[in-house]
């Protein structure tokens, strides 16, 4: 079986003065969709997840990587740690896909987690949207990233990560953010 690589592109660091974020935060680039291909077909990565075990653990990993590396570019290193269980006892999962891949800081008060859906269509396939669950008595907000696994896909998660990890004004106004950076 011929394993994928994936080159993951960097989106840092570009500063930008815009209500909600630190002001010294490295803010990602817009990257509308339609513009990351200019062909508009995808190549998904791991396709074959949900019916292959090897390929789904090189999805988490790849999520996993991806994740660290815009938390190290943040200055929110801190307790960035998973949270959600994602199988039983046993090792089957809970519900493959949801999440591919789970982090909560409790110091921030923030959590992401990512689903990742079986290729559906050619074309970039992302969506996001924020929630709150209660933790401990503790209200966290969380960023949810659907996508079907693209390098296209990669790079819209890491620039919605990098804006949430530095994200102070309001749930709702991240979601104005998310319309625009998802928007055709």
């Amino acid at each position: 079986m011929e394993q994928e690589t994936l080159e993951i592109r960097s989106i840092f660091p570009v500063k930008r003065q815009s209500p909600g974020f630190r002001e010294d935060a490295p803010t990602p680039v817009i990257l509308p969709a339609e513009r990351l291909r200019s062909d508009n077909m995808v190549k998904h990565l791991f396709a074959d997840f949900m019916q292959n075990e090897t390929s789904y653990v090189q999805a988490e990993n790849l999520w996993r990587r991806v994740c660290r590396e815009v938390i190290d570019e943040s200055s929110f290193r801190d307790d960035w740690k998973p949270w959600l269980r994602t199988r039983f006892a046993d090792g089957t999962y809970l519900e493959k896909g949801n999440p591919v891949f789970n982090l909560k800081s409790l110091s921030r008060s923030k959590a992401i987690r990512i689903i990742q859906q079986p290729p559906s269509c050619s074309e970039i396939e992302i969506k996001a949207w924020t929630d709150c669950f209660s933790d401990n008595n503790e209200t966290i907000d969380e960023l949810v990233i659907s996508c079907e696994l693209s390098d296209e896909a990669i790079l819209v998660a890491q620039q919605l990560i990098a804006a949430w990890l530095n994200w102070q004004a309001s749930r709702g106004d991240f979601g104005e953010y998310i319309s625009k950076t998802l928007a055709d």
